[in-house]
């Protein structure tokens, strides 16, 4: 094997890796939100509104830094992402009340919408087209993996570490792979058509509009919207429960 075929293998690994992290903050926090803003003081219906702020978030800035990332590239909005949820975790760890709390989901919204399109942007660069099917499917998997560990790590380590401790912990971890992630090659190269917000609404709308695609959005959105359902739920089960700190 030669010396740049490990190193393009280095960097497609270093890739998922990270790709895996920007994915698996969001799944550690999912099973203990709802719990955590109620233990914080939040009313159940403030509690769900907590739970939902980060896809309120998130699913506009997608859209918004999927352009940005086109604009100025993959590796800074990557970095800058994983900061934002480094951040985003920490301030998890010292909120003093579920106000607190739902400011530092928002901007765990904003970091999870900067690094998401960054990240599958960049593995979409490194590999070839004829070998796309294959790429994504590598990205496919450290998502599955990221859901996979988190949610297994986030009802364990709550119970190990407590709230506080295991937030932290998570941030440690986002904050060392936004460092590692400085050592990615920069290699985009900005397309040079021009597309305007319109063009790219008109994109977008007609992506949202396919009747081909409707079975894959209604299986996606039943999905999750069962998965908001048992979050919420998870409040009635005597959160008073599980510790804070250890």
């Amino acid at each position: 094997m030669s010396r740049r075929t490990r190193a393009n293998k280095f960097i497609l690994a270093l890739a998922l890796i990270l790709s895996l992290s920007v994915n698996f903050d969001s799944a550690v926090v999912i099973p203990l939100i709802a719990n955590y803003a109620v233990l914080l003081g939040a009313s159940t219906t403030l509690a769900g509104f907590i739970v939902g702020a980060y896809s309120i978030v998130h699913i506009p800035s997608n859209i918004v830094f999927g352009r940005v990332v086109d604009k100025v590239g993959r590796k800074i909005p990557m970095t800058l992402g994983l900061i934002l949820d480094g951040l985003s975790l920490f301030l998890y760890s010292i909120s003093s009340g579920p106000i607190a709390l739902l400011i530092a989901r928002i901007l765990h919204g904003l970091g999870g919408g900067l690094g998401g399109p960054a990240t599958m942007s960049y593995v979409g660069d490194l590999i070839p087209r004829k070998t796309s099917g294959r790429g994504m499917a590598l990205y496919g998997m450290s998502v599955a993996f990221a859901m996979l560990f988190g949610f297994m790590i986030g009802g364990i380590g709550v119970h190990i570490f407590g709230y506080i401790n295991l937030f932290r912990y998570v941030a440690y971890i986002l904050f060392l792979m936004a460092i590692s992630s400085l050592i990615l090659p920069r290699f985009y190269e900005k397309s040079k058509e021009k597309y305007s917000l319109l063009d790219e609404f008109n994109v977008f709308k007609r992506m949202i509009s396919r009747i081909d695609l409707l079975p894959s959005y209604s299986s996606i959105f039943a999905v999750n919207f069962v998965l908001g359902i048992i979050i919420v739920y998870v409040i009635f089960l005597k959160p008073q429960d599980t510790k804070i700190v250890t």
